[in-house]
């Protein structure tokens, strides 16, 4: 009794650390005032990944790209094509992101982009600034 109680809790350690690893990011960039720029979201997985949900937040002056009032949120050729993005603005400010796949195909690799985000720096924009991706999961 006691080694299988032993190996679970070792398992459940094990596959905690795993998901540890895991991270959804991205990278420094430099945008002008006015500039409007394709910005890569960054995924790095050991674990197989369906789908995931991050809240955007954007500094004063960077905003989303919009058509027919919907972000533009581009899937890169990681996704299957059974993914699919959708997105909305929270009453806090942030954009949530919520990409899934309806045949529960995980992203392809395990290292790159995995979504592509147009941001438009106003004409006033100027200095450095920090974009979170937070409460992902």
């Amino acid at each position: 009794m006691k080694r299988s109680i032993i190996a679970i809790i070792f398992v459940v350690i094990v596959v905690f650390a795993a998901i540890g690893r895991d991270r959804l990011y991205i990278e420094n960039f430099n945008i002008s005032a006015g500039e409007t720029l394709q910005v890569p979201i960054l995924l790095v997985n050991d674990t197989a990944y369906c789908g995931l949900q991050t809240d955007l937040y954007l500094p004063t002056g960077l905003s989303l790209d919009m058509e027919d009032d919907e972000y533009i949120i581009d899937l890169t050729s990681r996704r299957d094509n059974s993914h699919t993005v959708t997105s909305n603005r929270l009453s806090n400010g942030a954009i949530r992101i919520y990409i899934s796949s309806v045949n529960a195909k995980a992203f392809s690799g395990n290292n790159g982009a995995i979504m592509t985000l147009g941001l438009t720096a106003s004409n006033s924009f100027s200095g450095q600034a920090v974009i979170e991706l937070k409460k992902s999961v």
